[in-house]
């Protein structure tokens, strides 16, 4: 941001201003004008906009969930039966873990990494799982940053 002259310190950019900006990179990026001025509002906060070829996959360091079994294998921890690693936000919404809960299983299987506390309680049950992606040949890892139960039972 620009500094101010006298103190060097950035110069405050007003909430229209940031309004503006976001309005202008909207347009930029060829999304189509609205019938009214954009205004403050809480779902800018979760404004995703998806490319043209659709959603990409995760980069590494990505917040991803996974959803899946949770399984125990020579002292680590996985999910199998798993959804494929989706971008997120760190913070789990009530609509979120209700689309979550019925969720129909997959095909993947992540290794879990940083787990804690041991989720040992837990094996055998449907867990949805968030942290950073670690992309890798050998198989996809999340350091993990929240773990939630959503059943009790990998069946449906």
């Amino acid at each position: 941001m620009p500094r101010r002259a006298a103190d060097y310190e950035p110069a405050p950019v007003s909430e229209n201003d940031k309004l503006d900006i976001v309005a202008y990179l909207l347009q930029r990026n060829g999304l189509p004008a609205g019938n009214r001025e954009l205004a403050a509002d809480p779902a800018l906060a979760k404004l995703e906009i998806v490319p043209q070829a659709g959603p990409s996959a995760p980069r590494n360091g990505s917040m991803v969930l996974v959803i899946g079994c949770l399984e125990s294998r020579e002292s680590r921890w996985f999910l199998a039966n798993g959804t494929e690693p989706k971008k997120t936000t760190f913070a789990t919404s009530a609509d979120e873990r209700t689309a979550a809960a019925s969720t129909m299983p997959g095909s993947t299987t992540v290794e879990l990494m940083s787990v804690f506390p041991s989720p040992a309680p837990h094996v055998g049950h449907r867990l949805l799982a968030k942290g950073l992606f670690i992309k890798n040949a050998a198989g996809d890892k999340i350091n993990v940053m929240s773990l939630d139960v959503l059943a009790e039972s990998c069946s449906n």
